[in-house]
């Protein structure tokens, strides 16, 4: 959501925290019954849905909607979807291991990725995304976080940033966050932090001392309503919609290799000049095979 919770009347906190702690209310209301059971007027609610960036009352429940089946656990959504593609091989007649089956889900998972990838980057206007990319060209060093799920993604992002600049830090890895590094940082650094539902809490720790000590964090998140979202200087959400037990990670590593492309863009002399340096280093110690 575009609110952050400073800027809530008491009503619109009454209803951004039913979206955060009991989505399932709004997912099985209408508008009418929702604004009966809260005591309010219908106007208020669709007033709020649009200022948070809904594009109306039902956009906001099919949100709530996609938030429950998120913080189902994933035992559960795999045990549904397992149920759920048993009843499909028994309507028709088979075991289970029926191969046009097989492609059928392929298929469905490929789609669902190349509109994620496409709702994602429209959802990033241009004057965001400058400011991203000029804040991290231009900072002296660049730390990248992410945990558990998001850890092979803050990788990809350190990795590839660091290959068109100098001065990048993965600060995580699977296990943590390296504090020591991260409390070297000032305002003039970035700190780039990955983070998708449900959000790791020592990502959340490290971008609420970052804000404390004003230095802009850039969060690439798949939920508005997380604690990243609103800790941010500026936030990407990224579409991770999936027909499994796992949330699909395309649409975040699409936008992390964009990041970086469009990097290497904003300072061409700097660019080939880093990585004239870096391919020097690699023929010298022979990275590659021949």
């Amino acid at each position: 959501m575009k609110l952050r919770s400073a800027e809530l009347t008491p009503l619109q906190r009454k209803i951004s925290e039913l979206i955060i702690n009991k989505p399932e209310i709004i997912a099985t209301a209408t508008v009418s019954t929702l604004a009966r059971d809260l005591g309010m007027n219908q106007s208020t609610i669709t007033r709020f849905a649009e200022a948070a960036g809904f594009r109306g009352f039902s956009h906001m429940r099919e949100y709530c909607r996609l938030r429950m089946r998120k913080r189902n656990g994933m035992l559960e959504r795999f045990l549904s979807s397992e149920k759920s593609a048993g009843a499909q091989s028994q309507s028709h007649g088979g075991s289970g291991g029926n191969g046009g089956e097989t492609e059928q889900t392929r298929n469905i998972s490929a789609q669902l990725d190349r509109d994620a990838i496409a709702t994602t980057f429209s959802s990033i206007s241009d004057e965001s995304w400058s400011l991203i990319l000029s804040t991290v060209s231009a900072s002296a060093r660049v730390g990248v976080i992410g945990l558990r799920q998001s850890e092979p993604v803050a990788a990809l992002c350190a990795y590839l940033l660091g290959l068109v600049r100098s001065n990048v830090v993965e600060l995580s890895d699977r296990y943590g966050v390296d504090f020591d590094t991260l409390n070297g940082f000032d305002e003039h650094d970035c700190i780039i932090a990955i983070s998708t539902y449900p959000c790791s809490a020592a990502t959340v720790k490290a971008t609420q001392w970052a804000e404390q000590s004003q230095i802009p964090v850039i969060a690439i998140t798949d939920e508005g309503a997380m604690p990243l979202f609103s800790q941010a200087w500026k936030s990407i959400i990224a579409d991770t919609t999936s027909n499994s037990a796992l949330s699909s990670m395309t649409a975040v590593f699409a936008v992390v290799q964009a990041l970086a492309g469009d990097i290497a863009l904003a300072d061409p002399k700097k660019t080939a000049s880093h990585l004239q340096h870096e391919e020097s280093i690699i023929r010298q110690f022979g990275v590659y095979a021949e």
